[in-house]
């Protein structure tokens, strides 16, 4: 990841930057790094994912902001991130980050001795798991069920030529018998 920043700053890609500002920091943060200048990072590039209305991105970022405050222990603040990432991860649907953002919001009411909350947002933990099981599911089976089809066809093609094969040669031979009883009946 550095040697990307260095070659994002030397050309300035602002979002490369940032999301690789974001990677770094999300690392640094599971290696135990807590410093100021390790959330700076995420601050940073949450202030530019913002300016650029890249709403995903903003999303998974409080996420990450949201970790960093868990591991320093300070559950206020990572409850108010963790709960502004499944905001903006709700407005866009995206199953794998609610998922993942209810699981820890669910952790953290836990914490707080909130149960009702925690029981909320382990409900929706559970709802996002198993929304992500099934529509796996479901592609599996989609997927299945096309090579099925295709192998279907394939195979109807296969007789198909067969047959057009074995008809061309009956043709053939039928040509050749009426050739042969033409030049013996002369």
């Amino acid at each position: 990841f550095e040697k990307c920043m260095e070659i994002y700053l030397s050309i300035g890609d602002e979002f490369g930057i940032a999301h690789t500002n974001d990677n770094l920091s999300y690392l640094k943060t599971l290696q135990g790094d807590l410093s100021e200048k390790n959330l700076q990072n995420f601050l940073s590039s949450k202030e530019y994912y913002e300016s650029s209305d890249m709403k995903k991105f903003v999303a998974e970022n409080c996420m990450y902001i949201g970790f960093y405050y868990l591991k320093k222990n300070d559950l206020q603040n990572a409850l108010k991130y963790y709960l502004e990432g499944y905001e903006k991860s709700k407005d866009l649907n995206h199953i794998l980050l609610l998922k993942n953002i209810s699981i820890a919001i669910s952790d953290i009411y836990t914490d707080i001795n909130n149960y009702e909350q925690a029981y909320k947002y382990y409900v929706e933990y559970k709802t996002y798991s198993d929304s992500l099981f099934n529509s796996t599911e479901i592609e599996k089976a989609t997927q299945l069920e096309m090579q099925f089809k295709f192998d279907k066809i394939t195979e109807i093609q296969r007789i198909e030529t067969e047959n057009k094969l074995l008809l061309l040669e009956k043709e053939r031979k039928i040509q050749q018998i009426r050739l042969i009883s033409t030049i013996i009946g002369i």
